[in-house]
């Protein structure tokens, strides 16, 4: 497997806080919202380190649902890295996971239980999962979070999911067991209201022609991007791209944003 270059390490003032992922170009990143916890609040910006090693200056733009946070460079083209390709896995399949708090830690690994099952997080939030073993049985995996988890397709690193949880040690409550779970990345992105993830998604594509070169972009009303929006999401349902449970919880997020674009209730008709 070649080695993946897409995850950073977040810190401040040389603390780390855990770890993330670039979902987009020009140094938008995935982390855990856990991970900002230990920020303070006159905290402007904190620091990513790209894969060890370019590192630049990130702030905050959106914390969502499912424990979730998004950041993005201060200086985007500090950061013009291609983001990975994402797919989903299945049980036994092999996983690993490329970030680890420090260089003294070891890599994760282990096998795949579920490749997308219901999981409640610890405030009560319902999240699609990966259900993970892991093969290194450290007693505390809380470090990792926010890191990717991948698996190989072709011989390629190919991004399944992002490190949010350890499941407790039932017999001593001190230690987690060797269950992880992670978040469904293609699920997962969908929490964010704005982002565009299309380029993550199967069907979607890069855009292309004069309008990309430009930056111009025609003009689409909201009612028909909400109903485009609406159409895509029921053909990844269809397909079981997604799940019913995250359909459904997108196509409310999509009438939401769309009735606060159209706050007259005009659909054009």
């Amino acid at each position: 497997m070649q080695p993946s270059s897409y995850w950073v390490e977040l810190s401040y003032e040389g603390r780390v806080l855990g770890g993330g992922l670039l979902v987009q170009r020009g140094g938008v990143i995935l982390t855990a919202a856990h991970c900002l916890r230990a920020l303070p609040s006159e905290a402007k910006t904190l620091t990513a380190t790209l894969a060890c090693e370019t590192e630049f200056e990130v702030r905050v733009d959106e914390v969502a649902d499912w424990d979730l946070a998004l950041l993005t460079a201060v200086d985007p083209g500090q950061c013009d890295y291609l983001p990975p390709q994402t797919d989903c896995c299945s049980p036994q399949d092999t996983w690993s996971a490329p970030y680890r708090p420090s260089l003294s830690d070891p890599h994760l690994d282990g096998v795949v239980i579920a490749g997308q099952c219901d999981y409640g997080l610890r405030d009560g939030t319902t999240i699609t999962a990966l259900e993970l073993t892991v093969r290194q049985l450290l007693g505390d995996y809380s470090g990792y979070s926010g890191g990717p988890v991948e698996v190989e397709v072709g011989g390629q690193p190919r991004l399944v999911g992002i490190l949010l949880e350890q499941y407790p040690d039932r017999s001593d409550a001190t230690k987690a067991s060797n269950v992880l779970f992670a978040a469904h990345i293609r699920h997962a992105i969908l929490q964010f209201r704005r982002f565009d993830i299309g380029h993550l998604l199967p069907g979607g594509t890069p855009r292309s022609g004069p309008a990309a070169v430009s930056g111009s972009r025609p003009e689409v009303s909201p009612t028909a991007h909400a109903e485009r929006r609406l159409k895509q999401v029921r053909e990844w349902r269809e397909t079981e791209v997604i799940s019913p449970r995250a359909a459904e919880a997108t196509e409310l997020r999509i009438l939401r944003m769309w009735l606060d674009a159209e706050p007259d209730g005009d659909t054009g008709a």
